[in-house]
């Protein structure tokens, strides 16, 4: 459990090319996210053990702010990103089932920053995208295979919070988490 929260925290973060947080510089920022689980059932009896995989999971997301800064510490510009998950379930030998899901997204943005200390910042990434995708849903029993594709839309508003630590005058390290 610490290795995957550990491992999580280091995949959340981002590295940002930017001059100056000052009025007409740009700002080019990215990330790129991976995740994978899988449960597995154990099952003992007497000196026998068998071993099931019941639920496998995995994805990736990534995206690329670009922009300028409109006025001191306030940058704006668009958001472009891409988001792939599957889940996989094992029912038993003869059931299964399994969700392919991929989404292409874009965003209007604005990042405001506010210093904490010499190279250090918070910020607040607002933004408000949509999207579009598919979703593959493919059920086997038996011999039997069902596939049913559908398409997707998306759209959301709200705001990451996050720091920033400069560590040249061009390069930043960022955290950002959640999504209010």
């Amino acid at each position: 459990m610490k290795k995957s929260i550990v491992f999580t925290m280091l995949c959340c973060f981002a590295v940002s090319v930017f001059a100056q947080m000052d009025q007409g510089n740009t700002i080019l920022s990215g990330g790129f996210e991976f995740a994978n689980a899988s449960t597995k059932v154990e099952t003992k009896f007497g000196s026998d053990v068998t071993t099931e995989d019941l639920i496998g999971l995995s994805g990736f997301a990534m995206n690329l702010f670009a922009g300028f800064f409109a006025s001191d510490f306030v940058a704006a510009g668009l958001e472009v990103g891409y988001v792939s998950a599957s889940a996989e379930t094992h029912i038993d030998e003869d059931n299964s089932m399994t969700l392919k899901d991929g989404m292409l997204w874009f965003a209007p943005a604005v990042r405001v920053y506010g210093e904490l200390g010499r190279d250090f910042y918070v910020f607040g990434h607002f933004r408000s995208a949509f999207g579009f995708g598919s979703v593959k849903t493919e059920t086997k029993t038996g011999n039997t295979t069902n596939s049913v594709e559908s398409k997707q839309s998306m759209f959301e508003i709200g705001v990451f919070p996050g720091f920033s630590y400069s560590l040249t005058e061009y390069f930043s390290l960022e955290m950002y988490w959640g999504f209010l």
